[in-house]
């Protein structure tokens, strides 16, 4: 620590004697602005002077956002407990998938609520909407394999199986028509029960990944609007 002269810093140092530099306040604000353009260039958070962080463009707050998505993933189950035929039927997935776009859009709005600096766009909604649909495409297949196990074993139930082995039935006259030359032993096997198992789990895969993709597509085009609006009210 220099020691003070008429009140003032020293100029030269006791004990070098050589001169102490000088900035001027208007050089430190400059360096200032050129290191926040600097960051916000590389894609790394500038912190403001204060230790107030900025969040740049796609930098989302991963521990909030999966908070707001598990609510978002909740209320999408919400006609597997209202409507237990969708349940029963296994068409759970679907009436999920059509929630998808209002469930996107009000997460991106909840989630500005909690982080309003964040400025939303299309990149960063259609990552909202992949974790979106990646959740609920899991939840939607956990619920419907529990509610059939507790179906069949639990009431003792074949509704569901019976609804299956209907699809089924339609699919083998819907070969035999279209084939008539198809070999005995396709239909036989179409009957039993390991190609029903097979085709059910092919089809839950096919119901997960159209729920991965709704929902990308869905928070991408949550992304861009929030980010419009963003952008009308700071024109405004």
């Amino acid at each position: 620590m220099l020691p003070l002269v008429e009140g003032e810093p020293a100029s030269f140092c006791a004990q070098c004697g050589l001169p102490q530099l000088r900035v001027s306040e208007s050089v430190l604000e400059a360096a200032e602005t050129l290191r926040l353009e600097s960051a916000e260039e590389d894609g790394a958070p500038a912190v403001q002077p204060g230790g107030v962080t900025d969040t740049l463009p796609g930098a989302l707050d991963w521990p909030v956002m999966l908070r707001v998505l598990l609510v978002a993933t909740a209320v999408g189950l919400l006609p597997a407990v209202l409507l237990r035929d969708l349940l029963f039927s296994g068409a759970v997935g679907f009436a999920a998938m059509f929630l998808l776009p209002l469930l996107g859009l009000a997460s991106g709005v909840a989630y500005l609520r909690w982080r309003p600096a964040t400025r939303m766009t299309a990149g960063a909604g259609a990552q909202m909407g992949l974790a979106l649909g990646t959740m609920l495409a899991f939840a939607e297949s956990a619920v419907t394999g529990i509610a059939s196990f507790a179906l069949r074993y639990g009431r003792h139930n074949r509704s569901l199986q019976q609804n299956f082995d209907a699809v089924m039935q339609q699919a083998s006259a819907q070969v035999r028509a279209t084939q008539p030359d198809a070999p005995a032993t396709l239909f036989a096997a179409m009957q039993t029960p390991e190609w029903h198992a097979g085709w059910f789990l092919v089809m839950q895969g096919a119901l997960m990944l159209m729920l991965v993709v709704a929902g990308a597509i869905a928070g991408l085009v949550a992304g861009a609007l929030l980010g419009a609006r963003q952008r009308g009210l700071r024109a405004g």
